[in-house]
């Protein structure tokens, strides 16, 4: 996911925006442009497992808003989270990541363990990615030793952002 280019001010979404870190939740303070909406409500809106928020006619990520109310600067990278639940903006959750961090947190989206891939011959082979780069980490008789071989590459690599699946 790109982060998307935010043009509000910090000072703005301070103005608007109150968050609670323990819960993850932003609530409206104050009345914003072409919105409708009611003070003391909880703000934004859930699209593509995320939450986005709309300021002054412009939809913004809430952990974008989130990042740049708590930190006082708008994140130069992602905001990851580290539970991999894009509507969990617990503070705790939150990290900012480079794309390849990211990515080492993501969840597997196949019936395989992740890092792990057949091979026509029937054999599984570990691979890992950083930085768009494909390190190939061996064949495997069984998918659980290519999986340990991805796990092993992934901690050296991504270290506190490697998931495990």
């Amino acid at each position: 996911m790109r982060p998307n280019k935010i043009t509000v001010s910090i000072a703005r979404a301070r103005e608007l925006l109150s968050y609670d870190p323990l819960t993850g939740v932003l609530v409206w303070i104050s009345k914003n442009k072409f919105s409708h909406i009611k003070i003391g409500n909880v703000a934004g809106y859930e699209k593509d497992g995320y939450i986005y928020i709309k300021v002054d006619g412009h939809a913004y990520m809430a952990h974008r808003i989130i990042w740049g109310i708590v930190t006082g600067s708008w994140p130069k990278n992602l905001i990851d989270h580290k539970d991999t639940d894009g509507t969990n903006n617990q503070w705790t959750n939150l990290r900012e990541a480079t794309y390849s961090q990211n990515g080492a947190n993501s969840r597997s989206k196949r019936n395989l363990p992740k890092g792990v891939y057949t091979m026509a011959s029937g054999r599984f082979c570990a691979i890992k990615v950083k930085n768009y780069r494909h390190n190939h980490l061996g064949s495997f008789d069984t998918p659980e030793e290519a999986h340990q071989a991805y796990l092993d590459a992934a901690v050296a690599a991504h270290g506190e952002f490697a998931r495990s699946s």
